[in-house]
């Protein structure tokens, strides 16, 4: 399992927006964001098909408001990104491994 600097990046803001209200919170779900990443090395397939993409190989799993998005690949499982389910997903702003 590997998060792409865009997906960490993503995170890192999410908990520094949290944060302002809630530290509690901001790392509860946090740390729960990064448990269902590692349940992904399990369960790969697990997840929808990003309806945004149509690509097999790129799935979501939500997580409270969240959606986790990762890119399958073999063994090797990428989280790419990390958006709020309200925010309008570009497929040009998910950085994919070719």
């Amino acid at each position: 399992m590997k998060w792409t600097a865009h997906a960490e990046h993503q995170l890192t803001q999410l908990y520094a927006y949290i944060a302002k209200d809630s530290v509690f919170y901001a790392r509860h779900i946090v740390n729960s964001l990064i448990d269902r990443s590692v349940l992904l090395e399990e369960f790969p397939a697990s997840g929808r098909v990003v309806p945004e993409l149509g690509d097999e190989t790129v799935r979501e799993r939500l997580v409270y408001s969240y959606r986790l998005i990762c890119q399958i690949r073999d063994n090797d499982i990428q989280v790419l990104a990390l958006i709020h389910q309200r925010q309008h997903l570009d497929a040009d702003d998910i950085p994919r491994s070719q």
